[in-house]
């Protein structure tokens, strides 16, 4: 058994360091590929890896000349040369008692002689190591060979800060977006959501000679609720709302909170007839009881139902006709469902 490495005091901010990094949850990365090829070059060695020590392993990011997985921690040449900011070297692996009975040295690929730069993220605190690696033993290497080789790792680590950046810089505009976006009270579309999501529904309609269907719900009763048992209440119903709607309708579907207890349907790829069925479906649904914060209430609501292009041939245009199949509804009481033209249909 090889001589494992001892832990660090600071292990558990090291691996935040790691963690942060997010190298376990991504593939090749050729721009890493690209410096582990250059280290072997440079350091003529036919073997060469970029590697990371995790909390009970090692596993290797990029190899040049050998096929590499994963080895315990307490195996790991890395978890030593991780110990220190200078290289690390073994001149001969066979004859180290440290590795001696290494998987790498006992088995393929048979290491005899291994050199290896901490990838420092901040001094002192690495998070694994670029080695090269040999498999005959070799004299210690000669100082520039040593310097390159700790360029050749903080190359590395720029590379990986860099991809970290654009990851947390991505991540914040998606949040971005998404608040912008979104109803915070219910995670489902606000307003501006719901228009660009439809402007974009609506451009696929007329390309694919598809139809779209908008249905707007009015929750009937919903000021009295607020009232009769407070804000608290009145604010899980509505997530209830929200949940149930999107629970109703497909992945590719939007669902979408437009005003204060007003939400909209648009379904694609979804005639008129269909939708209508929906929509009396998402009525009944509402109008049965559910439990909201130890209470059992019900949720009436009353629906527009517009299509295009039968009833308009742009956004404005849809939403109106929505609008206006939603006000006959409203007229007609709690639970009605109305679509246009009123010719072909009723409340």
């Amino acid at each position: 058994m090889s001589q494992g490495a001892p832990v660090p005091r600071d292990d558990d901010q090291r691996l935040r360091a790691l963690s942060r990094l997010g190298v376990e949850t991504t593939g090749a990365e050729p721009a890493l590929d690209r410096l582990v090829r250059l280290a072997a070059r440079m350091l003529r060695a036919p073997l060469a890896c970029l590697s990371f020590v995790g909390r009970d392993r090692q596993w290797v990011k990029s190899a040049v000349g050998f096929e590499a997985g994963e080895v315990a921690r307490s195996e790991a040449f890395c978890a030593h040369a991780i110990l220190g900011e200078g290289v690390m070297e073994v001149e001969d692996a066979e004859a180290d008692p440290r590795f001696a009975t290494h998987p790498w040295v006992v088995g393929p690929p048979r290491v005899r002689f291994y050199a290896a730069a901490p990838l420092l993220v901040e001094p002192g605190r690495a998070v694994g190591t670029l080695c090269v690696m040999d498999t005959a033993s070799r004299p210690p290497l000669e100082p520039d060979e040593r310097d390159a080789l700790l360029d050749l790792a903080a190359a590395c680590v720029s590379t990986l800060r860099a991809r970290q950046l654009a990851a947390e810089v991505s991540f914040a505009r998606s949040e971005i977006e998404r608040l912008t976006s979104h109803d915070p009270l219910t995670g489902t579309l606000n307003r501006r959501g719901l228009t660009e999501r439809l402007q974009t529904a609506l451009a696929l309609a007329r390309r694919t000679d598809s139809t779209v269907t908008v249905t707007l719900l009015d929750l009937v009763g919903f000021a009295a609720l607020n009232d009769r048992h407070g804000h608290a209440v009145a604010d899980e119903a509505l997530q209830v709302v929200g949940r149930r709607l999107v629970d109703a309708v497909r992945d590719h579907d939007l669902v979408a909170r437009t005003g204060g207890d007003e939400f909209a349907v648009v379904l694609q790829a979804c005639d008129e007839a269909s939708a209508v069925v929906v929509a009396a479906r998402l009525l009944a649904d509402l109008a049965r009881p559910h439990a909201v914060a130890g209470l059992s209430l019900v949720l009436p609501a009353c629906a527009g139902v517009a299509t295009f292009p039968r009833d308009a041939e742009d956004l404005t245009g849809l939403l109106r006709a929505a609008d206006v199949a939603l006000a006959r509804a409203k007229a007609a009481g709690g639970g009605a469902l109305a679509y246009v033209p009123e010719a072909e249909g009723g409340s």
